[in-house]
């Protein structure tokens, strides 16, 4: 629930899960009134429409508005970098750290 005032009177929206499952989350803002204010669509990453999570916003009588978690090209730099940090793990303990004793 999204209150108005800091003394939590006044409710401003109330976010509801209609369904959740299949990495796939539908919600219903509503407002004061219960009336439908807009529909918010989760959809995880890797489950059908590509590698990030994406999230539709519907308003009634709206256009549908999309967004994405994470840029593309980030996302394949951690990858591409995660691999090289493991790799010279794996090279640095098979020869050992290189310390003189």
């Amino acid at each position: 629930m999204l209150r108005a005032d800091e003394h939590r009177r006044e409710r401003v929206a109330t976010v509801v899960t209609r369904s959740a499952g299949g990495g796939v989350a539908t919600f219903q803002v509503l407002g004061p009134q219960g009336e439908l204010i807009g529909t918010v669509v989760r959809e995880k990453a890797l489950r059908g429409r590509g590698l990030r999570t994406r999230w539709t916003v519907t308003q009634p009588g709206g256009p549908e508005m999309v967004g994405y978690k994470g840029r593309i090209v980030w996302w394949f730099v951690w990858w591409l970098g995660a691999a090289l940090v493991a790799l010279v793990r794996s090279f640095s303990a098979v020869n050992g750290d290189g310390q003189k004793t």
